[in-house]
């Protein structure tokens, strides 16, 4: 409390300033905001490339890889149950082209 009314005293006693001073502070003050303006714009902008960002887009793609493989495995099964059902009939390279899977059709890695 002592040193806000020191402060106080010290700028009450200051003379104020001058109406030319005043405008280049409000001019400082206006481009000062401007500029912190732009400033958070940058800062939102590098955000999105951020750790977390980075973090989050790494388990978006680990989930998004579990996702394609199980994927994989039904078509595996489908296939799978589909030739021993119909032996002799169709061939897996006859079923890939059907339904337009490469032949090297895998799970990711």
């Amino acid at each position: 409390l002592e040193r806000l009314q020191a402060e106080h005293a010290t700028l009450s006693s200051a003379p104020l300033p001058s109406e030319q001073e005043a405008m280049e502070l409000r001019a400082r003050a206006i481009a000062e905001g401007k500029r912190c303006e732009q400033l958070r714009a940058q800062v939102a902008a590098f955000e999105r490339c951020g750790p977390g960002r980075l973090a989050e887009l790494k388990r978006q793609t680990v989930t998004a890889k579990e996702a394609a493989n199980r994927w994989a495995d039904n078509i595996c099964a489908i296939r799978s149950l589909f030739i021993r059902e119909r032996r002799g009939e169709v061939t897996t390279a006859q079923f890939n082209e059907t339904f337009q899977l490469p032949d090297d059709f895998d799970y990711l890695e």
